[in-house]
């Protein structure tokens, strides 16, 4: 008896193994012929070259694995056909786009993008009509100028981007403006502005030229973060 259950225990243990890399290779299928780190793809008769764009990962679709096993997979699709690519791997993600598919650059805004990061998957993206109405709001908000300095302009503000007409990404050139706490104000710099004080090499300080915001109900909405738009700094003197 004793013999039986010493033979029965790893033979089990095998098949429970046999039986889980079976499930994840079912779920994580290799696509043959696909490699990371390439100029071009090819994927089910569609060609798409290398861009950069902001991905989500809540509307792109999970495809599989490359041939090398090195980067995940997803796609975005458009009618019947996927348009857009993001091979995410661990030390490298890349992104795609077929010729005959644009990015819109205006229209209807249906996406705000939170400090995105081209080489990630999960960007923090807003959906909520109300938020995308406030953030409308926010970056078309008009007020006196003037120079603020920042320390760090990655933990003491956020980058916003609009996604339009429905479109499942975004683009560096899709910048619509930058919101700061500095000194416990909000300020908001227009995208000319950030990207003219933005363009020193090996400094995260800038000398911003913004707006500070005096509007009693934008001022509650980012008190509130409800998005997540608060940058670190803020939270940290909460």
């Amino acid at each position: 008896m004793k013999k039986n259950k010493i033979i029965i225990i790893p033979t089990l243990a095998i098949l429970i193994i046999i039986f889980c890399i079976t499930i994840y290779n079912i779920k994580n299928p290799v696509i043959k012929g696909l490699y990371g780190n390439r100029e071009i793809i090819k994927y089910n008769g569609q060609t798409a070259k290398i861009d950069s764009f902001f991905s989500d990962s809540t509307e792109a679709e999970y495809l599989g694995r490359t041939e090398d096993k090195d980067f995940e997979v997803y796609a975005y699709k458009n009618g019947s056909n996927y348009n857009l690519f993001t091979l995410f791997g661990s030390d490298n993600t890349n992104t795609y786009k077929t010729p005959n598919f644009s990015i819109p650059k205006d229209g209807e805004v249906t996406k705000v993008f939170l400090d995105p990061n081209t080489r990630e998957i999960n960007n923090k993206v807003i959906k909520n009509q109300s938020d995308i109405e406030m953030f409308k709001k926010l970056v078309s908000y008009k007020n006196s100028e003037d120079v603020y300095h920042i320390n760090n302009i990655y933990t003491e503000g956020t980058e916003i981007y609009f996604a339009y007409d429905n479109c499942p990404v975004a683009t560096s050139d899709n910048l619509v403006g930058y919101i700061a706490y500095i000194d416990h104000n909000w300020i908001l710099v227009s995208p000319e502005n950030y990207g003219d004080s933005n363009n020193t090499l090996y400094s995260n300080e800038a000398d911003l030229i913004g707006s500070k915001i005096t509007d009693s109900k934008l001022i509650k909405w980012l008190n509130d973060n409800e998005t997540e738009v608060a940058p670190p700094s803020y939270k940290e003197k909460l």
